[in-house]
């Protein structure tokens, strides 16, 4: 930017005083031209002012300009081939702090994720759920347990968590990217027919019918999102099955469990859970409406003494 008149006489030699009173740090002085210019900064903006003191050219100039890096409007080619070998894909991009910025790839018990951070003080993550959805990828939870938002995404298989941490006394604070495909073991996914669980993976169908004498009705779940967890201790069988479905399917699943023989109990141990009963077999079932930190989602609870 350029500010210029047309004046014969100097009005901008006390400018530097007006410049420091307001922040601005001297730079220093130049007669390259043949005339003084001299230069403050701030923070990445630079000033330079004179008097241009040809004849028939005279005037008082003033030029801006700022010395940022202009900001990246993609990835790093180097991280989208790392994005292509582990992910598969290339995640939607946000611009994180270019000179503080670090990438790679990173293993766990689980394998290996991609890994994007900086050590920017400002959160520059605030618009990335919009990207994300723009993209077609799925709010799956926010966790607050850590004292910060720490948020999942999911499309597919491919999970993608992202957070601004505020930093402490051991750690800078920093946006964090994390990205992985969530892998699926053989025999530990169901069966599906039109987008819909239709049979229990095979370890959960195997161990229902070993500890409960047979299988709990298979719910007809929504099988993008669907997702489970057992354990069997002490004599008891327990874990929950869901998905992460904008839509309800408990009135559905109710019909199906009272065509199977269980007896509807009433309210479970949340106001949207019911529970049902059939011989040692005691499960809850319900649509989570979703909150703040939680996606929405069908839920089946078992709670039950093994045979």
């Amino acid at each position: 930017m350029v500010v210029a008149d047309c004046s014969l006489t100097n009005l901008i030699e006390n400018y530097g005083l007006i410049l420091e009173a307001n922040g601005w740090e001297f730079l220093g002085t130049s007669d390259e031209y043949g005339y003084l210019e001299t230069y403050y900064t701030k923070g990445d903006l630079v000033i330079c002012y004179d008097y241009y003191p040809e004849e028939g050219l005279e005037g008082n100039e003033i030029f801006v300009w700022s010395e940022a890096e202009p900001a990246a409007t993609e990835w790093d080619a180097e991280l989208v081939e790392l994005m292509e070998e582990v992910l598969g894909t290339e995640i939607p991009f946000v611009a994180l702090e270019s000179s503080t910025l670090q990438y790679g790839v990173e293993e766990d018990e689980s394998g290996e994720y991609i890994y994007i951070v900086d050590s920017c003080s400002t959160n520059l993550l605030g618009g990335y759920a919009d990207t994300l959805e723009a993209a077609g990828y799925e709010h799956y939870v926010t966790d607050t347990s850590y004292g910060y938002e720490i948020t999942v995404y999911t499309l597919g298989d491919l999970i993608i968590q992202y957070s601004y941490f505020p930093g402490n006394t051991q750690y800078l604070a920093g946006n964090e990217i994390y990205a992985w495909v969530e892998a699926v073991e053989e025999g530990y996914a169901p069966g599906v027919e039109n987008g819909v669980v239709v049979a229990w993976p095979e370890d959960l169908a195997s161990d229902m019918e070993t500890y409960l004498g047979e299988q709990i009705p298979v719910a007809p779940f929504e099988a993008e999102t669907f997702d489970y967890v057992y354990w069997v201790e002490d004599g008891s069988f327990e874990g929950m099955i869901a998905d992460a479905s904008a839509e309800s399917i408990a009135e559905a699943y109710e019909q199906i469990l009272l065509d199977a023989g269980y007896e509807c109990l009433g309210e479970g141990m949340d106001s949207y859970l019911v529970a049902y009963m059939k011989d040692n077999i005691y499960i809850e079932f319900g649509y989570f409406p979703g909150d703040d930190n939680y996606v929405a989602g069908n839920e089946l609870w078992i709670m039950c003494e093994t045979l």
